[in-house]
């Protein structure tokens, strides 16, 4: 559902994850979700870095999440992850 692709998902006969669609972790509002990113000064980000809302060393701020994967892509000219 994070990729928005349910279109693809048939509705009338049972395929491989069909089970795991509902259950309720996976659709809480308030689960970690996967999303895209882009690097906006064009360096590859670092796989494992965490996302805050600020960069203060002094004062930490909470993980809004962490970087899986990082990787170039020649299509958008730019690195993603």
């Amino acid at each position: 559902r994070d990729l928005h692709l349910d279109w693809m998902l048939s509705k009338k006969k049972p395929f491989i994850g069909s089970a795991m669609m509902d259950r309720e972790g996976l659709i809480a509002p308030d689960r970690l979700e996967l999303v895209g990113l882009i690097a906006l000064d064009n360096r590859a980000l670092n796989g494992g870095g965490h996302i805050v809302e600020e960069l203060d060393e002094a004062n930490p701020h909470d993980s809004l999440g962490h970087i899986t994967a990082c990787c170039y892509s020649p299509a958008l000219g730019k690195y993603i992850a």
